[in-house]
């Protein structure tokens, strides 16, 4: 019940309800209550009342009426958006992922400068790539033939493995210089045309062979994987004693990250493994890999050359005179045995290009308050 302002308080009852844990509100003038016909579990509710905040999820002052708006989200998600307002009733419709906002003039406008400017298309990235199994003489052409963009008229060095380049060209020998090789990174801005001619010729020459050209389109910040190869079955023992069937992936793998950064560049994350079948043991076949992980940044249009993976076949053979080889005693003097060790890179050429989505800001449909 109301309680008629009539009196001080005395400095006991302040004492006794301060007690209690309650702090009375200051005032301009000393608050003076009729606490004679009252209890006093009364009067702390009813200064509880006077001095408790307000409740987020309170309803607007009447003088502030609120509104129900709807914001069909068009890129975002609805559910990701409603977490970051907190001036207003946030309900999401899932189904067509739309904010459902109630709440006063001022909350409803912040709740859609906030959308406006997160709900925009992400960004895309055309992800080319050229895996090439090249002979160690076409690794060296190319990165010898490139070489002369390395120095500026200085002769300052421009580049250097794992750095950016200014001019049209390739700029390190992609190939390492010990038999055993190693992970190799070298960036250019290489002209698709240049490109394309150089490995053109590099086949007709029979210098390496183009074994995958595939091509990706991904979001801003969103993994991106290319898989070839096969998947080898062997057998495996279950808990029980019996076998089954299982499959290991022996594959040459391309997993690529994209981060455009504000000033139209690239961030890539690159993982690539190039799997094979190896020698047969007990457990079943070996899978022997090989792979390169690196994290580049590159302009929108640039080729990032990944070399270092390197495969050394051996072939065995024996060359005879047909007749004459067959001959008992004196036939082994019409053969001659060889053995020719080839050696190829795995050399990946990927470009990133950004593609620009077109897009419009999102606009809020009102109802009535």
């Amino acid at each position: 019940m109301p309680l008629p302002l009539i009196r001080p308080l005395p400095a006991a009852l302040i004492a006794l309800i301060t007690l209690h844990g309650v702090a009375l509100p200051a005032a301009a003038q000393p608050v003076q209550l009729d606490v004679d016909s009252v209890t006093l579990p009364e009067v702390r509710e009813h200064v509880e009342a006077i001095t408790a905040e307000p409740r987020p999820d309170a309803e607007p002052p009447t003088n502030t009426p609120a509104r129900t708006v709807f914001m069909p989200i068009r890129y975002a998600n609805a559910d990701e958006l409603a977490g970051l307002l907190d001036d207003a009733r946030v309900s999401v419709d899932g189904r067509t992922n739309t904010l459902i906002i109630r709440g006063s003039d001022r909350a409803i406008q912040q709740a859609r400068t906030l959308v406006e400017r997160l709900d925009v298309p992400v960004r895309q990235v055309l992800i080319e790539a050229r895996i090439v199994i090249a002979s160690d003489d076409f690794s060296n052409e190319i990165g010898v033939r490139f070489n002369a963009a390395r120095r500026n008229q200085t002769g300052d060095t421009r580049i250097t493995s794992g750095g950016t380049l200014d001019a049209d060209g390739l700029m390190v020998d992609l190939p390492a210089s010990n038999a055993a090789g190693g992970a190799g990174v070298a960036i250019g801005k290489i002209g698709s045309y240049l490109l394309e001619l150089e490995l053109s010729a590099m086949e007709s020459e029979n210098k390496g062979e183009i074994i995958s050209s595939p091509r990706v389109v991904t979001a801003s910040n969103q993994q991106a994987e290319i898989k070839q190869g096969v998947q080898i079955p062997f057998e495996q023992a279950t808990s029980s004693g019996a076998t089954s069937i299982a499959f290991r992936e022996a594959v040459l793998g391309l997993v690529a990250t994209p981060q455009i950064t504000p000033d139209d560049q690239v961030q890539l994350t690159l993982a690539i493994n190039q799997d094979s079948r190896g020698e047969e043991t007990p457990e079943g076949p070996a899978i022997n890999t090989q792979a390169v992980r690196t994290h580049v940044l590159v302009a929108d249009g640039e080729t990032v050359v990944l070399g270092g993976v390197f495969e050394q076949t051996r072939r065995d053979g024996v060359r005879r005179v047909p007749g004459l080889s067959d001959l008992p005693l004196v036939g082994q003097l019409f053969q001659r045995r060889t053995a020719v060790n080839d050696r190829s890179e795995l050399l990946i050429f990927v470009t990133p290009r950004i593609l620009e989505a077109p897009g419009t800001p999102t606009n809020a449909i009102e109802s009535e308050p």
